[in-house]
């Protein structure tokens, strides 16, 4: 995957396709660390990233081509139910409740040579309160989502009004990028007002349209 790459399949998104993903300043850090676990310390790592960043999208492209079993911590009940013979992909892992039980786990897998990515929302104010398993965490290979930039925004803003099945004009998106912040969930809320908004009153996308959500 280069820098400046179109892989996102602006049709389907939660596909999670490989070919679904634009490489930008972003996520290059990112996406360079992805291409080699076996440089991560104890083969651990940890994508850091706002919500909507494209973590999860990361983290299913990774498992499929590192044979991981993917999770979302929230639906854990229990570490032991899970097995450390494989590698393992873990998203929000912010959501972490049982401390002790992922340390026991963790332990294990680490035993036999296996590989862990997990996400982690940075706005989360997330915090380990076990010791032993706080100091493990600090040693996973780290790297983070930064804030889009303007090729990535207008990847996003082509990607959800083409999954909308809504044409746009291209002067609007430059309209639209001048106008939004560089976050991603803002953008996200953004651009679902304008398309209710265009809904709703059964009309086009337009710099009008957009200029009466934005004041």
């Amino acid at each position: 995957m280069e820098k400046g790459q179109l892989i996102f399949n602006l049709k389907n998104i939660e596909t999670y396709d490989p070919e679904d993903f634009y490489i930008s300043k972003s996520n290059f850090n990112v996406s360079t660390l992805l291409k080699s676990p076996q440089d991560w310390f104890n083969r651990s790592a940890v994508i850091f990233g706002q919500k909507k960043s494209g973590k999860t999208h990361l983290l299913n492209i990774w498992s499929g081509y590192n044979n991981a079993n993917l999770i979302n911590c929230l639906d854990v009940q229990s570490w032991n139910d899970i097995s450390y013979n494989t590698n393992i992909a873990i998203d929000d892992f912010h959501n972490l409740k049982d401390e002790e039980g992922f340390f026991h786990f963790y332990n294990s897998l680490i035993l036999e040579k296996k590989t862990i990515l997990v996400t982690v929302d940075i706005n989360s104010n997330f915090e380990i309160k076990l010791k032993d398993l706080n100091s493990r965490f600090k040693s996973f290979t780290s790297s983070k989502i930064e804030n889009p930039e303007d090729d990535l925004l207008k990847a996003i803003i082509m990607k959800y009004f083409s999954n909308a099945q809504v044409q746009i004009d291209k002067n609007v998106i430059e309209y639209l990028l001048k106008r939004v912040d560089r976050d991603y969930q803002k953008l996200y809320n953004i651009l679902e007002k304008i398309n209710f908004l265009s809904l709703q009153r059964k009309s086009k996308i337009t710099t009008h349209l957009i200029r009466d959500i934005m004041i």
